[in-house]
């Protein structure tokens, strides 16, 4: 069974390497990519998440091979394994046995925010990515660095800043929606993910903000663990 990750904005292949140390040996971990970023940072930046599902629905066709597997997703990420399930489920694809999310909203309050990110100046920016967390301190602090990573940065707000969400069927996919207790997301928009499976939802929260996961890598592998034991157990 194979544990596909999709990257936080701004993310990378790279953003869940410590994850895979505290995934068991006999599930493969694979790490998806967008355009722009990481090794396929010479392709033009998308700034639609319907655009970027259709992308990550072709490299998961190419991954799977028809194998069993999980989505897991953070943040930008969490949408897009939304959206590419809905998408595999539409055209009657192979769909994952469970669906990991972290840190993300469900979808039918993603236009609930304070701040338009993309929008902003880059002082203004800057300051939204501290409070965010996740991004090294030396790293905003360096103009070098920033410059290089505002514009893959922009493009990722822009994509789910911009996202309408659309009433459609229910996912026949169970998940599993983990988020952090000082992150800017309330309990109703954390309970309405279960509004788009047909299973009984299950979430579980943190200490820490959005970027909680950083610290809490061995408790994320345990569920994921135990989701494809659980999954793997329904299939024998």
């Amino acid at each position: 069974m194979k544990i596909i990750c999709i990257h936080y904005g701004g993310g990378n292949k790279f953003s869940f390497a410590k994850l895979e140390e505290h995934i068991d040996s006999t599930l493969v971990m694979e790490s998806i990519e967008l355009p722009g970023h990481g090794k396929r940072i010479k392709e033009n930046l998308l700034t639609d998440l319907n655009e970027m599902a259709v992308d990550i629905y072709h490299q998961i066709k190419n991954i799977t091979d028809d194998e069993p597997y999980i989505l897991y997703g953070h943040s930008l990420g969490g949408m897009l394994c939304f959206l590419v399930s809905r998408l595999l489920q539409k055209k009657e694809d192979q769909l994952p046995l469970h669906m990991i999310i972290s840190s993300c909203k469900a979808p039918r309050y993603n236009h609930v925010r304070k701040v338009t990110c993309h929008t902003l100046s880059d002082e203004d920016f800057k300051e939204e990515l501290r409070v965010l967390g996740g991004f090294p301190k030396r790293a905003i602090e360096n103009k070098e660095i920033l410059d290089f990573f505002l514009p893959i940065l922009r493009a990722d707000f822009k994509a789910i800043e911009t996202y309408e969400y659309k009433q459609d069927k229910a996912l026949d996919i169970p998940i599993t929606v983990l988020a952090g207790l000082d992150e800017d997301v309330s309990k109703e928009q954390l309970i309405g993910w279960q509004e788009e499976t047909k299973y009984p939802f299950r979430f579980q929260q943190f200490e820490g903000g959005h970027f909680f996961i950083l610290d809490k890598f061995q408790e994320i592998g345990s569920i994921i663990n135990k989701a494809a034991h659980t999954a793997k157990s329904l299939m024998n």
